[in-house]
């Protein structure tokens, strides 16, 4: 999405879709919104890793996917789908 964002910033400033004489402001501005979108859900997903990294195991947070338990008895999730097809 970020590059969809500096592609439309550049094609702005050789005249955009309505082949302007000069800049299209409209594209360098909608190209600029993509750009700063695509920045800022990259800084999201930058910190939620960092954040699995430092506390694997949850202990220190109250999200919903924290408290998403597992069983340590089924060690082949498939196995029901495998007995299901024998």
């Amino acid at each position: 999405m970020w590059i969809a964002g500096l592609i439309s910033i550049i094609y702005g400033f050789a005249g955009g879709p309505a082949e302007l004489e000069g800049i299209s402001w409209a594209t360098v501005a909608l190209g600029a919104a993509l750009w700063l979108i695509a920045s800022i859900w990259a800084i999201t997903v930058i910190r939620g890793v960092d954040a699995d990294k430092a506390d694997p195991k949850c202990t220190k947070r109250r999200s919903t996917v924290c408290r998403i338990g597992t069983d340590d008895d089924d060690d082949d999730p498939m196995s029901e789908i495998k007995n299901l097809t024998q």
